[in-house]
């Protein structure tokens, strides 16, 4: 590799800096390059329903209780083959709007356990020559092909520089496992404009994440580039929509029944969303890409069981199964449709595993009802204003309000079908009685206590988010969600 600047005092120990930096070469300013390939009215359009619709997914507010699913490409390598996988994806998309919000993934940029290919913007070329102008280039082009055809787009953030040039086509984001841990990577999270997802630690720990996403709430400063170039000090307001991701570890996996209930209490305790993403593919799928359909099966199971706190899987798929090494010949000796970096499940295999999980929604959607009444009205609950003790109900799936924690009490409130969507369902600690309150309410200080005015749920027990919940009477605490 060439530099326009070369160091001469490379190889110089006795120099007080840059001896082991080669050179440097120009980095093309973020606003020349959207000038240049600039983002379409469709394209634009795609990103923001996609982020919005993520954000309901995340919080519990979409209206269709559907579940979000990352799904594509380990990393894309082949602009051409990524296209190809976008227009299959798109009829599945369509096919299953009602069920699942599918966002594509494309992630450009891949970190290293050591050494290794580090994505289509490092070195698109695939020959060690690291034009990463060029990469830049090819990956805003992909970017905006793919939205402009309505794909949504999911990828990972690595450095606080390459957003700059293409955070404005994302409508999901992650933080991986290698990453999670690093401030840096907080911070910019804190400033991404939209969904983050943080992965737990390699090690299989979710304390990192869950340190994560309690830090992106608030405001941060660090380094990075304005449009134009200019090195500055970026200041953030705080990121409210993340949330994490089981993805297994060295010690095992984390996607059982037990550690999806495992990982709601944790977050749970730290007042934060329990709402989670599920990782079919690394330490989960025990890096074997066979196994993710075999995963995906289980959470399948747990959703259509009811399950409310699995609000999105991820899913690494090509058009091909399996990986391969570059050969000698370089990029054109890559045979099509299959990955060069881990290992994915194919297409039919991922048609397969979507009709499953959109299944497994449906069966919950049914399960809990549409809008709750349907949950309510199963167990007897009369219409219209009246009172009952709690221990009447077995069960009770609801839909509730945005809103905080309220204060204990042993009695609920019915209201008629016509209502229920009124209708605010606030429990207690230790699996105790709970009250259904009119959603007005919420703003009486002697019921609730309001963390910041129409927020989301907060430290209670059993429930993060704003979906449907579960509620056990006091005696049988150990089915209390």
């Amino acid at each position: 590799m060439s530099f326009f600047i070369e160091n001469k005092s490379v190889g110089d120990s006795q120099n007080s800096e840059d001896w082991r930096i080669r050179g440097y070469n120009p980095l093309t300013p973020p606003d020349l390059l959207q000038h240049e390939i600039p983002q379409t009215d469709a394209s634009k359009q795609t990103v923001l329903a996609g982020r919005n619709e993520a954000v309901e997914v995340v919080h519990g507010t979409d209206t269709q209780r559907r579940l979000l699913v990352v799904i594509g490409p380990c990393s894309i390598h082949d602009p051409k083959a990524a296209l190809d996988y976008c227009d299959r994806l798109l009829k599945l998309k369509e096919k299953y709007n009602n069920d699942l919000l599918i966002v594509m993934r494309s992630y450009l940029e891949k970190p290293r356990t050591t050494v290794g290919w580090k994505g289509l913007i490092n070195d698109p070329d695939i020959d060690n020559t690291f034009k990463i102008n060029k990469g830049l280039r090819v990956s805003r082009q992909l970017f905006v092909d793919l939205t402009e055809k309505g794909m949504p787009l999911a990828s990972e953030m690595l450095d606080t520089i390459s957003p700059q040039f293409l955070a404005d086509m994302l409508s999901v984001g992650a933080i991986g496992a290698r990453t999670t841990e690093s401030q840096l990577h907080r911070e910019l999270a804190s400033g991404l404009s939209f969904p983050v997802g943080f992965k737990n630690g390699t090690d299989g720990s979710l304390d990192v994440a869950i340190d994560a996403i309690g830090a992106v709430k608030h405001p941060h400063h660090f380094l990075s580039v304005t449009k134009p170039g200019v090195v500055a000090i970026v200041g953030t307001v705080g990121n409210d929509d993340c949330f994490a991701i089981l993805r297994g570890g060295k010690k095992g996996t984390n996607f059982d029944a037990k550690s999806i209930k495992e990982a709601r209490e944790k977050l749970e305790s730290k007042g934060l969303n329990a709402r989670l993403m599920v990782d079919c593919s690394h330490g989960n799928s025990e890096k074997n890409h066979n196994n993710q359909p075999k995963v995906a099966h289980v959470l399948a199971e747990q959703i259509a069981g009811g399950e409310t706190g699995i609000m999105g899987v991820m899913i690494e798929s090509n058009i091909h199964e399996g990986n391969q090494k570059v050969p000698k010949e370089g990029k054109e000796g890559l045979k099509y449709g299959v990955s060069i970096t881990d290992a994915c499940i194919n297409w039919e295999d991922t048609e397969k595993v979507l009709e499953e999980l959109a299944t497994a929604v449906q069966k919950r959607r049914t399960l809990l009802g549409v809008n709750g009444g349907t949950a309510l009205a199963q167990f007897g609950i009369p219409g219209g204003f009246g009172i009952g003790v709690v221990e009447y109900l077995h069960e009770v799936a609801y839909w509730g309000c945005r809103c905080h924690a309220a204060l204990p009490t042993s009695r609920f409130t019915g209201f008629s079908p016509l209502l229920v969507s009124s209708v605010l369902l606030i429990p207690t600690a230790g699996g105790r009685p709970c009250q259904l309150f009119p959603a007005f309410v919420i703003h009486h200080p002697p019921f609730v206590h309001m963390a910041h005015g129409w927020g989301m749920w907060r430290s209670v027990e059993g429930i993060v988010g704003h979906g449907p919940v579960r509620l056990c009477r006091s005696r049988d605490r150990s089915q209390s969600q």
